[in-house]
């Protein structure tokens, strides 16, 4: 049934005891927030992906138009 807290004594009070309200802490269960976790993880998936390949494209443009420059003999501004 219930966990035994017998023996328990927690780091501080209120952190990580049984009647804790963190579930994480208090030993909570992620399997029932599988589908709460997967939606966190699209929703932030959708938000970074557009900007990171942005900025991979810019970073290959730069590295291209760096070295155009180099072989062009105008390294002195770079």
């Amino acid at each position: 049934m219930g966990k035994s807290t017998e023996g328990f004594r927690p780091l501080r009070p209120g952190i990580g005891s049984p009647t804790s309200t963190t579930p994480l802490l208090a030993g909570g269960h992620w399997e029932d927030d599988a589908e709460m976790i997967r939606r966190v993880n699209w929703k932030l998936d959708l938000g970074l992906l557009p900007l990171l390949s942005l900025l991979y494209l810019f970073n290959g443009l730069d590295r291209g138009n760096i070295g155009n420059a180099q072989t062009q003999g105008d390294s002195s501004q770079i």
